[in-house]
């Protein structure tokens, strides 16, 4: 049987320490997948969906999505580093 369409789920037996590390901003990724896992892009939409008037622009889930990878870094509290990020591929 394929691995690919196996039943058996994958255990975790222990949590241990290493000394590996996520670099150049790419556990903003876990992050984004835990919020779609959670579903909270569908309410944000919902609340603040009325908010964009025409299909201009990033979509309003892009949008909270990029808010709260800035805020989950921060790296900077500052409103002009959103002009530095902008040029970053972690932020895209």
């Amino acid at each position: 049987m394929n691995s690919k369409h196996s039943t058996k789920a994958i255990k975790i037996h222990s949590i241990e320490e290493t000394d590996e590390t996520l670099t150049d901003r790419a556990g903003l990724l876990l992050f984004v997948k835990y919020l779609s896992g959670i579903g909270i892009y569908p309410i944000i939409e919902r609340y603040f969906g009325s908010i964009r008037k025409n299909k201009k622009g990033i979509p309003i889930r892009n949008m909270f999505k990029q808010l709260f990878c800035y805020f989950l870094d921060s790296t900077s509290l500052h409103l002009a580093r959103f002009g530095e990020i902008k040029k970053d591929r972690g932020f895209r």
